[in-house]
C-alpha cells in the first residue's frame, strides 16, 4: 500500500504508470477490434502492436500483420476498427522496408482545437533553449495533423516556401534562420527585396541584399566563385560531395523573389536568372543551398513563381521554362508558355469549326 502511494505521489513514477496503463489498455481494445472486423487468420491471429508511442492527436501505431494476411486487408477494415474504438479515424501506410510492417494513425481529436494542453494556441520552437546547433541535423519546422514534429533536413536540398496570405510562410521561413543562426559554422547570406522579412535578422547576416539588382547579381557571382573554388577542392580530395570538415555551409534565403526574377530591367533580369539557375543547378554539393520564399501563390493558373525548389528540383524546373510564369513583369517563360497556348487554343477552335486537323502532337495536348 505504501509503494502504492508512492509511486502515486512522485510525478515522473505516476506519469509513466498512467501511460503503461494506456498502451495496455489500448493493446487490449485494439485485438478486440481486429476481431470484430474479421481480421483474424485461420489460425486465429491478428495485427498485433509491436510499437506505440502516443501524439496530441491520439496514437501512432507500428503493426506487424499475420503470416497468411497483407496490409491492404487490414486498410479496408479499418472503417470497422475506428468504430469498436470509438475514434475519429483509423490511417494505414505501409512500411518502406518490410511488408509485414504497418504505420497506424489512431485520431482521437483534433490537435488544433485548442483544449489539448500539449498543443497550445502558440507552439514554441523546439531549439528554443539551445546554444547551439548544427545545420547538418534535422531542423524541426512545423507539426503535421497529429500533432507531431515535422524536420527538415537542409543540407544537399533547395527549399521553396510559397502559399496564400497569412499562411505561414514567414514562420517557416524564420524556424530556417533561427537554426542557421545558431550553427556557427554557417555562412549566412540573404536577399530580400521587401526589406522587411530578412531585415529583422541582419545581425546573424554575413551579407545582406535589398531591392538592388546589381548588388543581388555580384552576391550571386561571388557565391558562384566560391563554388567553384569547392568543386575544385572536392574533385581534388576525389569526393562528390561536401562534409562538415571540410568548411562552413552557405544558407542563401530570397525573400519575394519574384521581383528578381521578373525585374523590369530585362539585362539585369537575364543576369539574375543565368546565375540563379547555375547556383541552384550546381551548388548543391558544394554547400551552397538557396532558399526561397515567394509571396501569395497564384491559385488557377497552375503558376510556378521562382527558381527555388522542394526536394532539388529547381534548377530543372529554371531549366524548363515553359513551366514558369511571371504575371507583372512577364519575367522567365512567360512568353514562351503564352506561345504554346495560343498554338493549343488556335487547334481547338479549328478542330471545332472542321477546318483542319491537329497534329499527334497537339492532340495529346488537348483536353479529352
Amino acid at each position: 500500500m505504501l509503494l502504492v502511494a508512492w509511486l502515486a505521489a512522485v510525478p515522473w513514477t505516476r506519469q509513466r504508470a498512467v501511460s503503461a496503463w494506456r498502451r495496455g489498455r489500448l493493446r487490449r481494445r485494439w485485438d478486440r477490434a481486429c476481431r470484430f472486423a474479421g481480421l483474424a487468420t485461420v489460425n486465429d491471429r491478428i495485427p498485433r502492436i509491436v510499437r506505440h508511442r502516443e501524439v496530441p492527436a491520439g496514437d501512432r501505431l507500428m503493426v506487424r500483420v499475420p503470416k497468411g494476411s497483407e496490409r491492404a486487408e487490414l486498410e479496408e477494415a479499418a472503417e470497422r476498427v475506428a468504430a469498436v474504438l470509438r475514434v475519429r479515424q483509423i490511417r494505414i501506410t505501409r512500411d518502406v522496408e518490410r511488408a509485414d510492417l504497418a504505420h497506424v494513425d489512431v485520431v482521437r481529436r483534433d490537435p488544433f482545437d485548442g483544449t489539448d494542453p500539449r498543443m497550445p494556441a502558440r507552439l514554441p520552437w523546439p531549439w528554443r533553449d539551445r546554444r547551439q546547433v548544427s545545420l547538418w541535423d534535422p531542423v524541426p519546422v512545423a507539426v503535421d495533423d497529429m500533432g507531431d514534429t515535422i524536420t527538415l533536413s537542409l543540407p544537399g536540398r533547395h527549399v521553396l516556401i510559397g502559399g496564400e496570405p497569412e499562411a505561414g510562410k514567414s514562420t517557416a521561413l524564420s524556424a530556417v534562420l533561427a537554426a542557421g543562426a545558431l550553427d556557427p559554422n554557417v555562412r549566412l547570406i540573404g536577399l530580400d527585396a521587401k526589406r522587411l522579412e530578412l531585415a529583422l535578422w541582419r545581425p546573424v547576416f554575413d551579407r545582406l541584399v535589398f531591392n538592388n539588382m546589381g548588388d543581388a547579381i555580384d552576391t550571386l557571382d561571388e557565391l558562384i566563385g566560391e563554388m567553384d573554388r569547392r568543386y575544385e577542392h572536392l574533385e581534388q580530395a576525389g569526393r562528390r560531395s561536401w562534409r562538415p570538415s571540410d568548411g562552413p555551409l552557405y544558407l542563401v534565403p530570397i525573400d519575394e523573389l519574384r521581383f528578381y526574377t521578373a525585374c523590369e530591367d530585362r539585362k539585369a533580369r537575364e543576369a539574375f536568372n543565368a546565375r540563379a539557375i547555375d547556383l541552384a543547378a550546381r551548388g548543391r554539393a558544394a554547400g551552397d543551398d538557396p532558399r526561397a520564399r515567394d509571396a501569395e501563390a497564384e491559385h488557377g493558373r497552375g503558376a510556378v513563381q521562382l527558381p527555388g525548389s522542394a526536394g532539388g528540383a529547381v534548377g530543372d524546373a529554371l531549366l524548363n521554362a515553359g513551366c514558369l510564369r511571371h504575371d507583372s513583369g512577364r519575367g522567365l517563360g512567360h512568353q514562351r508558355l503564352q506561345r504554346r497556348r495560343d498554338r493549343h487554343q488556335h487547334a481547338r477552335r479549328g478542330v471545332a469549326a472542321g477546318r483542319r486537323r491537329p497534329s499527334p502532337a497537339v492532340q495529346e495536348l488537348l483536353p479529352e
